[in-house]
Parts: C-alpha cells; structure tokens; sequence
C-alpha cells in the first residue's frame, strides 16, 4: 500500500469534491487531511491555493 503525499491528498481530495464522488470517500479523505493538521479547503479556490502550498 502507497502512502498518499498531503499534496496527492489533496489533489484527490479536490478532485472527489469537485466530481462529486462518493460522500463516504470523501469522508475519508477529509479525516486523513485534519489528521495530518489541515483544513479541508471548502471550495475549488482553496483547493487550488493549499495544492499550491505543497509544491
């Protein structure tokens, strides 16, 4: 099993918010984001920005 960089995190993250994927997947993603000390971005911009901040 692949660990998930923050920024791969969150770049699935993003994309499964934005596709409207699976709330339960989603879910899931979001407990790994705040586990690692981060708030899930809210919206697209957010998104855009904190993905930004991991390069």
């Amino acid at each position: 099993m692949r660990v998930l960089s923050t920024k791969d995190l969150l770049i699935a993250f993003c994309d499964a918010y934005t596709l409207q994927l699976d709330e339960d997947f989603i879910d899931m993603l979001s407990i790994e984001i705040i586990r690692r000390g981060i708030t899930p971005p809210q919206t697209r911009t957010e998104c855009n920005e904190q993905i930004a901040n991991f390069t």
